[in-house]
């Protein structure tokens, strides 16, 4: 197995970067990594300069417009509002991804143009969305019983689901009471 030097974490950046789009910090997390497991794996120790290494590699890729965060998560956003996916869940797997907050916040601000992001006509669409998907609400296949206390139950798991899936509360309520 080669040792670590900064052109062969080069080389692993542009594969991954043919393969997959990404956000600077992102890449960051993959060749931190790779460099890593190379370690566990020969047990060679890691030089001083990975830091440095990575930090060229990850400008040098900026400059060629391989790695650009503002695009990535206008992307992503696209996509993940196309799914139905709630606000916080954008939110999250952005930052997940090493985006900061005020990109996220200014993008997320031009896709809904003044609109009141939180409570918007958005938020009730996608907690539809996600409501036919799994079949909760109004999409349940079987109806539900007559029993108080089961009928609770089901409504509480439902009501759930849409929290979990990162809508907030009264908008659940909403879609699961329709």
């Amino acid at each position: 197995m080669r040792k670590i030097t900064e052109k062969s974490l080069e080389n692993a950046a542009y594969y991954y970067l043919q393969r997959f789009s990404s956000s600077e910090g992102n890449l960051r997390s993959v060749l931190k990594r790779k460099v890593y497991k190379h370690h566990l794996k020969t047990g060679d120790s890691i030089p001083d300069q990975v830091d440095t290494w990575i930090e060229e590699v990850i400008s040098k890729s900026k400059r060629l417009g391989y790695v650009d965060d503002q695009s990535y998560a206008d992307g992503k956003i696209q996509g993940l509002l196309a799914r139905g996916k709630s606000l916080k869940y954008i939110y999250d797997y952005l930052y997940s991804k090493h985006i900061s907050a005020d990109v996220i916040e200014s993008l997320l601000n031009q896709h809904f143009k003044g609109e009141d992001i939180e409570t918007g006509e958005y938020q009730l669409e996608a907690a539809i969305k996600h409501a036919r998907k799994k079949r909760l609400g109004d999409y349940r296949i079987k109806a539900l019983p007559e029993d108080y206390q089961e009928r609770q139950k089901i409504l509480q798991k439902e009501i759930g689901s849409l929290a979990r899936a990162g809508f907030p509360i009264d908008i659940a309520l909403k879609v699961i009471n329709n």
